[in-house]
């Protein structure tokens, strides 16, 4: 089971738990009222097999199955009555054109059938909010739209680094988890990006995964078995950047590496070089890398020969590059140069929907990889989480996650567990003092914008500069959040 059909899985068998189900008819009425399906129950060989009319069942993407929330949630529901705890598994997809989805019992060959028997009825339903079902079963609709996004050029297994120092890329862009209509659009936007050679310019801020989808487009493109090399602007020395850039022959400077050394370019010669964070880069080598774009030549430190570069540029920064280039900090030719494919990740905090998933998928593959330590999360958790705007982004959601997973006793991480590894300021739920998320983040919003009004003085213009903004965007908002003031003369 893959990671994605994991989380909604055991999302679905947490809920179904809850539902304190006693029988069998009861089960089908359950499905019922909550909008999952009409439920017809067959016994073959003493083994229940279930078949689904599911409502408003989503096309799932060729070859998959796509009812694992209410797999998941079936296995929930049976665990209440039944004296062994079960797993379920979906035999027929309405999706696939089969007449109804239809899900069977994995039963342990070393398990009596006698624990498949029903106990007698008795029990109350459980409490469980239709909307959180509908907004789940939303989410695995989305996911599966998402996730129908995929290249032409799919390539398979990543190829071994040649001897030249090049890596594989370690990402696609199914790694590139996200449901919101943001994340499927900028999925859509990567794989046509993929198409061509073009120069592309990811931004984002620090934390929401530049360079993995930078490796995807990589992955997607016809240079997907070429070398993917990647390199952090912010971290060559200054007086380096020539020698790791273009490479250097033997003699070239007071101690050259004997017999010279290749450069980045010429490693990622016939592939993607990956230049992160170039809002870093200095000003005299932006006007190099500039005459490397226009007209794809590269010269050596010591060298009188130029050869050709065939290499597919893509750029990345968490900095504001039109506001760099007003300052005089980043050259305005090479930014056009860069900006051809423009690719912009959102926040976390801009797309909340996405965080189940992500810290489902973090909890499944920590799973994967320490099974003796094996996790899942409470749904109240999972909403606390949506309720913090994650300065840090999917990085900082990771680390929690990773903290909670290690040092959380049981197989459960739940509301209270949650609390000890969070933030100050995720301690209380955001609405107890004024309301919704939105309502939070719009107060958020509000006193940066107070502050950004301070620090220029009252000057709107500097302060849409400070923000990033335009200065009529920053008028629209300051009508939304009745902020007046002294206006620049």
């Amino acid at each position: 089971m893959d990671v994605e059909r994991f989380a909604f899985y055991q999302l679905g068998e947490c809920l179904g738990r809850a539902m304190e189900c006693a029988d069998f008819p009861m089960l089908v009425k359950i499905l019922g009222s909550l909008g999952l399906g009409d439920l017809q129950i067959d016994w073959k060989n003493n083994r229940p097999v279930f078949r689904l009319s599911v409502y408003g069942k989503p096309r799932a993407a060729s070859g998959t199955v796509s009812c694992f929330f209410q797999a998941g949630f079936l296995a929930g529901c049976l665990q209440n009555f039944w004296r062994e705890q079960v797993k379920i598994v979906e035999t027929k997809c309405l999706s696939l054109g089969d007449s109804c989805c239809e899900f069977s019992v994995i039963i342990d060959s070393a398990q009596p059938r006698s624990a498949f028997c029903p106990l007698a009825p008795g029990g109350v339903v459980g409490q469980v909010d239709k909307l959180a079902i509908h907004s789940f079963l939303d989410l695995q609709k989305q996911w599966l739209q998402a996730r129908s996004v995929r290249g032409t050029a799919e390539v398979g297994q990543a190829k071994k680094a040649e001897k030249n120092n090049s890596s594989s890329p370690l990402f696609t862009l199914e790694d590139l988890k996200g449901i919101s209509q943001s994340m499927v659009d900028l999925k859509q936007m990567a794989a046509r990006a993929a198409r061509s050679d073009f120069t592309v310019l990811i931004q984002g801020e620090s934390g929401t995964g530049k360079e993995l989808l930078a490796q995807a487009i990589h992955h997607m493109s016809r240079r997907a078995q070429g070398p993917w090399i990647s390199l952090n602007c912010a971290a060559v020395p200054e007086n380096l950047w020539e020698a790791e850039f273009f490479g250097f022959e033997e003699g070239s400077f007071t101690g050259a590496k004997k017999g010279g050394n290749p450069g980045k370019i010429e490693l990622a010669h016939g592939g993607t070089l990956f230049l992160d964070e170039i809002g870093d880069m200095p000003l005299a080598m932006q006007a190099k890398l500039l005459r490397v774009l226009q007209y794809g030549e590269v010269q050596k430190l010591g060298s009188v020969r130029r050869w050709a570069a065939d290499v597919r540029l893509i750029a990345a920064s968490n900095k504001n590059l039109t506001r760099l280039v007003e300052e005089g900090a980043f050259r305005e030719d090479l930014y056009y140069r860069l900006n051809v494919i423009r690719l912009e990740i959102p926040p976390l905090r801009e797309r909340p929907e996405d965080i189940p998933v992500l810290a489902l998928h973090i909890l499944a593959k920590l799973s994967g990889k320490y099974p003796e330590s094996s996790k899942n999360i409470t749904p109240t958790a999972l909403e606390r989480l949506q309720q913090y705007v994650w300065p840090g982004n999917v990085r900082e959601l990771e680390n929690i996650m990773e903290r909670a997973f290690s040092l959380i006793d049981g197989a459960l991480i739940d509301l209270e567990d949650l609390l000890v590894f969070l933030p100050g300021n995720l301690t209380s739920p955001a609405g107890q003092a004024g309301g919704s998320l939105k309502d939070s983040l719009a107060g958020i919003e509000r006193e940066l914008i107070l502050e950004a009004i301070e620090a220029a003085a009252g000057n709107r213009t500097q302060a849409a500069r400070i923000l990033g903004l335009s200065r009529s965007t920053l008028h629209v908002k300051l009508k939304r959040h009745n902020i007046v003031g002294r206006d620049e003369p």
